[in-house]
């Protein structure tokens, strides 16, 4: 890619960060509350749009954009090895080992310190370690951390160990990869963690290992994608009116579109107009790491309103979200005026 080229994906990725941390907000205000609001069909149908079409794209296009970053970069493999050891092993193992901490003070005040189903005043050495892992249930490739947003990071270190490996399948086969997997992932009737991580992260791979722009691609082919992602949307959503065969397969087909748009046009957009911040976007990876917690905050509160209308519950819904963002980014500001190098330093420096 020549300098002109890779200068415009930067600028687009920088203005897309927050954005992408805010849609994974949207996701979970949704599904940390979704079990105790059901049969609010209008409510469902209302959120639909962010919590879900938009809300579920934030990870994938981190996928996406951390397989280009990594096979852009020049580094040596061990440079980049040592590279995610600050960026993403540290955050990881800090932030839930803040949450491990938390588990243990509620078992110290005696309350319930329950982690699927297993008390934490039971557990061996074996399930201390297997909490950082997948808290003792992989899951068919779907088990969490103790911090469930987590699992991004964990597989995304995983794929860059394997990234030597994946460079050369995707250097002779080009796109096979991405395609074989993500049809398993698209029919996959289950949150498919693993296929959804391997698709994405090869598909952005794929770019720079075959000497491709996303950039220019889009430009080239603008008209097809357009229709693409506008076509893929009206059938995701479509599937909550009428019954649309392949719904999961039009869904997920849809995050794939999401993502290049954001890449290909959104981002460039949001950059070149200013309708962006570097102050969020440095901020993002922070959002991204304590945002969850606050999530469950919401579950008794929509349970106590779970009869209200479903106009009320959507404002209630959009409220939730933008205060749980205001509240992640003054936390930022704060902590990062008082102790800047520590922000720095668990966020991987990105601070």
């Amino acid at each position: 890619m020549n300098s002109s080229s890779f200068q415009r994906l930067s600028q687009s990725i920088e203005a897309l960060r927050f954005p992408l941390i805010l849609f994974i907000i949207f996701l979970h205000c949704y599904t940390s509350t979704s079990y105790v609001v059901r049969g609010h069909d209008l409510y469902f149908r209302i959120i639909y749009p962010l919590s879900l079409w938009i809300g579920e794209t934030g990870v994938p296009a981190y996928f996406f954009i951390s397989g280009l970053l990594l096979f852009y970069s020049r580094k040596t493999y061990g440079q980049k090895l040592k590279s995610r050891i600050k960026t993403l092993l540290i955050p990881y193992l800090f932030f839930n080992s803040l949450i491990l901490c938390a588990y243990l003070g509620l078992m110290i005040l005696g309350k319930p310190a329950d982690i699927l189903g297993k008390d934490l005043a039971d557990y061996s050495y074996l399930d201390y370690l297997r909490a950082f892992w997948d808290r003792g249930d992989w899951n068919q490739g779907n088990g969490a951390p103790l911090l469930c947003p987590f699992w991004y990071i964990r597989n995304l270190m995983v794929l860059a160990v394997l990234s030597p490996i994946l460079y050369y399948i995707i250097r002779y086969t080009k796109l096979l990869l991405p395609l074989i997997v993500g049809i398993f992932w698209i029919n996959a009737h289950h949150s498919a963690y693993l296929l959804q991580s391997l698709t994405m992260f090869s598909l952005g791979a794929y770019f720079p290992i075959c000497d491709k722009s996303p950039i220019e691609l889009f430009e080239k082919h603008k008209a097809f994608f357009i229709c693409a992602f506008f076509f893929l949307a009206t059938m995701d959503y479509l599937h909550l009116f009428v019954a649309v065969p392949f719904a999961l397969s039009f869904h997920r087909l849809s995050l794939v579109a999401n993502t290049l748009f954001m890449i290909g046009f959104l981002g460039g957009y949001l950059y070149r107009h200013k309708i962006y911040s570097s102050f969020l976007s440095k901020s993002a990876f922070f959002v991204f790491c304590i945002h969850y917690p606050m999530t469950t905050v919401l579950r008794p509160l929509f349970q106590k309103l779970s009869s209200s209308s479903d106009i009320i519950l959507t404002m209630l819904y959009l409220a939730s979200v933008i205060c749980i963002a205001l509240i992640c980014i003054l936390v930022y500001k704060v902590l990062n005026n008082i102790i800047p190098k520590f922000v720095n330093f668990v966020t991987g420096s990105r601070g």
